[in-house]
C-alpha cells in the first residue's frame, strides 16, 4: 500500500492492471490486488478478529475519555483508532475464543506528561465515590502547574465511562465526591487518572487506580 499524489488524477477510485486505488481521509491510496486468497477462518485469524472486536467495543465505552486523552496522534488517525491500536495487547483471547481484558493495562490516554498521585474509594452501600488528589506545585518539563487533571470511572458491565475534571495540577479541588449512576455496580468499577496540558496538545499515559471499597 502506498500514498500518492498525481497531477493527472486528483481523486482516482479505479483499478488498472494489478493495482487498485481509493480515497481514505482525503488521501489517494494505491495498493496491489490480492492474488492468493488465504483461508480467512484459521484459528489465529479468528483470535485476532475477536481481539479487534473487543478493542472496538471498549473504544465506544471509553469514548468520553479518549476524545481528550489522545491528542498527539497522527493526522490520519482518529482517537478511536489510536485507542484500539494502543490497547490490543491488553486483550487476551484463548483458542476457545474466550476474550479477557486486563483493565489495569488499558490506556484511555497516551502521552508524556507525569500523573499526580490519586486515591479512589467507593462506599459499597451508598455508591459514593471519593477521589483525593495530591497537589503539586512548581513547573517541571513534564509536569506543568497548569496541567488539567482528569478522573475516569469505567463500569465494565455497562461498558461506559464518566470523566471528571479535578482542576489543575497546582490547584486541584483536593477531593471529589460523586454518586455513581443508579445502574452502576461498585464491583465493576475501574478508575484511571490522566493529565492534559493547558494547550490540550499533550496528555499523559492514563494510570490505573485501584478502587478501595469502603
Amino acid at each position: 500500500m502506498a500514498i500518492f499524489e498525481s497531477t493527472a488524477f486528483t481523486r482516482l477510485r479505479k483499478s488498472f492492471g494489478n493495482l487498485t486505488t481509493y480515497r481514505l481521509r482525503g488521501l489517494n491510496i494505491l495498493r496491489g490486488k490480492v492474488k492468493d486468497i488465504r483461508n480467512p477462518r484459521t484459528l489465529e485469524q479468528q483470535m485476532q478478529r475477536a481481539r479487534m472486536k473487543e478493542a472496538v467495543r471498549l473504544s465506544r465505552g471509553f469514548s468520553s475519555a479518549l476524545r481528550l486523552g489522545f491528542p498527539a496522534r497522527p493526522a490520519t488517525e482518529t482517537a478511536f483508532n489510536a485507542f484500539v491500536r494502543t490497547n490490543m495487547e491488553a486483550i487476551a483471547v484463548t483458542e476457545e475464543l474466550e476474550v479477557t481484558t486486563d483493565f489495569e493495562q488499558i490506556l484511555c490516554a497516551s502521552g508524556t506528561r507525569k500523573v499526580p498521585s490519586v486515591t479512589v474509594s467507593v462506599a459499597a452501600d451508598s455508591g459514593m465515590v471519593t477521589c483525593t488528589v495530591e497537589e503539586e506545585s512548581g513547573n517541571r518539563p513534564d509536569a506543568a502547574s497548569d496541567d488539567s487533571v482528569y478522573l475516569v470511572l469505567y463500569e465494565s458491565a455497562q461498558n461506559t465511562c464518566e470523566v471528571y475534571a479535578l482542576g489543575t495540577r497546582s490547584a486541584t479541588s483536593g477531593m471529589l465526591e460523586q454518586q455513581l449512576p443508579d445502574d452502576w455496580e461498585a464491583a465493576n468499577l475501574h478508575a484511571y487518572v490522566f493529565v492534559l496540558s493547558a494547550s490540550k496538545r499533550i496528555a499523559s499515559d492514563s494510570r490505573y487506580v485501584t478502587v478501595e471499597m469502603a
